[in-house]
């Protein structure tokens, strides 16, 4: 891809503006989907940490194991082939003659030949990658030896989902390239159902009060293991069974040579280069979490993971819904040679993602602590969530540009800007994580908020730097104008923050008890979006009040 995206035409202005529409509508069906999976994740989630202990061992190794096969998928090929197939699907949808099938039929067999084979070798080398995942000492602790066996037989129950990871993503893929955005969003939901049964199996057999510093029992191991690997095969078939409502039936094709995969996978290597390096820093990540309860307890991995999840609340509902629907028209532009257009979506896209997320984001640092809190008691670990929940929900400040920002990138089929900005992060993220761990010293209760403001520091100074790359490859694209609009509603979301914060620390103060600390949090959470509504009105913010309008139409349809 040339680095000099210039040129623009003027002919779509009109199609850029008669988006907004169809992209709120799109944007609120995929939320639906995300709003019940996310409230079933949170269900999941809730049960792991009371059952297990977010600041225990046994939290570590089941955090440990059920990540390790997603970072796996990323890193062999999830990451790299993801985002790059859409562009490619969309073209050979719009030029061949048989309206892509062929092509898609072949990048399918490809595609998860190659996961299934990954499976099969990371699943019997399962020893090799729990040791390479987690911390040393977790090997060579004779103490440890039992809990350490716990996590290996886990991981190795864990890892033959990254066969039905690669199943549901790249069905995604085509469904969004086909213009069906529901079902990735939807399919989720029966993943959760499944590990919310299965834990709540779990609590029933065993309950909340077991010793979480221990190891599994065989039984335990079992059910916690083959559950989590049913929910991610229910995830995938139910996904697969929405292809024939977009026309598409696979056929599998294993006339490989010559079909034109080389051009994918060419585009591809320079996302797969940034994949790996993005898993050095999560396998840093990882291996530096699981130290925190070498000792017995501290803020590991399964805390940050709490944290994370709760703080990429808003980024799934809304940023994530809105750049879905947004990239196969980003791609029709940019295979169009419409840059101007293509600089119209972005905008569009970044300003709804910004009028909705940073006020959310305001929340969760001024509110993680009470949030956290009213779930987890200090002993499963809510103080030390909260603490984590707050610095992530600053980095979503950045994060919600720097999705957008790639994203683009992709459209363009320019996978050297994420590559080089994804350098950018981790130099930063890894250089953070060895000068605060190796130069200072961490304390086990500050391990995750630490890799929390690690995180968060590397995400502002990529997102900068990708900017200003983009930038210049596309001309059209106005940041200077919309980093001035999210500085607007950033500063429309300071006084419904404090506000909550203050009310927040009244009832701590006078009112005790869950009943209390819910009615707090509730009051608060009126009163932020009240006067953050005043003060959008105040500083003529309108994408506030057109998001608050399309969501009550759509509910005022629903009524009737």
């Amino acid at each position: 891809m040339a680095d000099d995206v210039t040129a623009g035409t003027a002919g779509t202005a009109g199609a850029v503006r008669a988006d907004p529409p169809r992209l709120l509508s799109a944007t609120l069906l995929m939320s639906s989907g995300t709003v019940v999976s996310r409230v079933l994740g949170f269900a999941r989630v809730l049960l792991v940490g009371n059952l297990l202990g977010n600041n225990s061992r046994q939290g570590t190794i089941f955090a440990v194991a059920t990540t390790v096969p997603t970072s796996l998928y990323m890193l062999l090929a999830g990451g790299a082939l993801n985002v790059v197939l859409v562009p490619q699907l969309v073209r050979h949808l719009k030029e061949d003659a048989d309206g892509g099938e062929a092509y898609t039929n072949r990048i399918v067999t490809a595609f998860l030949l190659f996961v299934a084979a990954a499976a099969v070798l990371l699943t019997a080398a399962s020893p090799l990658v729990t040791a390479v995942y987690s911390d040393a000492q977790w090997r060579l602790n004779a103490d440890l030896a039992a809990q350490y066996r716990s996590m290996v037989l886990l991981t190795t129950l864990c890892l033959p989902q990254i066969f039905f990871w690669g199943m549901f993503f790249v069905g995604g893929q085509i469904l969004n390239a086909r213009g069906s955005f529901g079902p990735m969003m939807w399919a989720p939901v029966v993943n959760n159902v499944v590990q919310v049964a299965v834990l709540g199996m779990y609590a029933v057999i065993w309950g909340f009060n077991t010793d979480t510093s221990g190891p599994f029992s065989n039984t335990q191991l079992l059910v916690l293991g083959v559950g989590s690997l049913l929910g991610v095969v229910a995830q995938a078939v139910t996904l697969w069974l929405f292809m024939k409502r977009v026309g598409f039936r696979y056929r599998p094709r294993f006339d490989l040579v010559g079909t034109g995969l080389g051009k994918t996978f060419s585009i591809a290597k320079w996302t797969l280069g940034l994949v790996v390096l993005g898993e050095i820093g999560s396998w840093l990540f990882t291996q530096v979490g699981s130290s925190a309860v070498i000792g017995g307890s501290g803020a590991g991995n399964l805390v940050y993971e709490t944290a994370a999840l709760i703080a990429l609340l808003p980024h799934s509902l809304i940023t994530i819904s809105i750049t879905t629907a947004l990239f196969p028209s980003m791609s029709h532009r940019a295979a169009s040679g419409d840059y101007l257009g293509l600089a119209g979506l972005l905008t569009r896209g970044i300003r709804l993602s910004v009028t909705v997320v940073f006020p959310l984001a305001l929340l969760l640092i001024a509110l993680g602590v009470p949030i956290s809190t009213l779930f987890y008691s200090p002993e499963k670990g809510g103080v030390l969530v909260g603490w984590t929940l707050s610095i992530l929900g600053a980095n979503l400040l950045a994060y919600t540009f720097q999705f957008l920002i790639l994203r683009a990138c992709y459209s363009l089929e320019d996978t050297q800007t994420p590559f080089w900005a994804t350098v950018v992060f981790e130099v930063v993220r890894i250089s953070a994580v060895l000068l605060a761990f190796l130069g200072f010293g961490v304390a086990p209760d500050s391990v995750a908020p630490t890799l929390a403001g690690c995180y968060t520091l590397a995400c502002v100074v990529q997102t900068a730097w990708a900017m200003r790359r983009l930038h210049r490859k596309v001309p059209a694209i106005a940041f200077a104008d919309t980093v001035a609009f999210a500085g607007k509603v950033l500063l429309a979301s300071i006084p419904g923050a404090a506000a909550a914060w203050g009310i927040c620390q009244l009832q701590a103060a006078h009112w005790a008890g869950f009943g209390a600390q819910f009615l707090g949090l509730a009051v608060a959470g009126i009163s932020a979006l009240a006067i953050f509504l005043v003060a959008a009105k105040l500083l003529r913010i309108a994408e506030v009040w057109a998001s608050v309008a399309a969501v009550l139409n759509k509910l005022r349809r629903a009524a009737l």
